[in-house]
């Protein structure tokens, strides 16, 4: 795992989500293909190729990659959303899981993850949030019972990377709105975008 704060320096990029309208905006998953992302205009591609073409974290060589999968997460509290998990016995907002080829998952049952997950907490407001970590267990099966994990706070302008294969939450937000962007890498496009 990779965390690193005030990730992104372009200011104007960092101001422009800020806006409540980009945040009513998608929430929805989107895909663009790895090659179709630079000179976009769209708020999230811009951010997508700011981080994965420009800033590359990694150093890595990213023409294994297809494409990235983005979509935002919003939680607040009192929303009435959060799930309890009756292994630890704890609410969470979003539920544990692993990312995946949910359209393949639910076919076949074959198990098809990212290559690289990220997310990315571009609002100031992550300051201040209760709540809402990233829960990243160090088990890619449940039971979690006993086992060991990272907590990750929602931190404005700080950005993780890790192997999204790994069951992973995000704890109940008791206190302010959480928001995130997320981004998988993935090595071929997950059949859910396929048309």
């Amino acid at each position: 795992m990779v965390i690193i704060d005030n990730f992104v320096r372009d200011t104007s990029l960092i101001e422009e989500m800020q806006n409540a309208r980009y945040w009513d905006s998608i929430h929805s998953y989107k895909w663009v293909d790895n090659n179709s992302i630079t000179n976009n205009s769209d708020l999230s591609l811009r951010l997508v190729n700011y981080i994965w073409k420009e800033y590359c974290p990694l150093n890595s060589d990213l023409s294994s990659v297809e494409g990235f999968e983005y979509w935002t997460g919003l939680y607040e509290a009192g929303d009435r959303t959060e799930k309890k998990d009756f292994d630890d016995n704890l609410f969470y907002h979003l539920f544990k899981h692993q990312d995946k080829d949910e359209k393949e998952w639910e076919t076949s049952g074959k198990l098809i993850c990212p290559l690289i997950g990220t997310i990315f907490y571009p609002h100031k407001d992550n300051d201040f949030v209760k709540g809402g970590d990233l829960k990243i267990w160090d088990t890619k099966e449940p039971p979690i019972t006993g086992q060991s994990f990272e907590l990750i706070r929602p931190k404005f302008n700080r950005l993780v990377i890790f192997d999204p294969s790994y069951l992973h939450a995000v704890t109940m937000v008791t206190e302010g709105t959480r928001r995130a962007i997320a981004i998988n890498l993935w090595q071929n496009k997950p059949s859910t975008f396929l048309f």
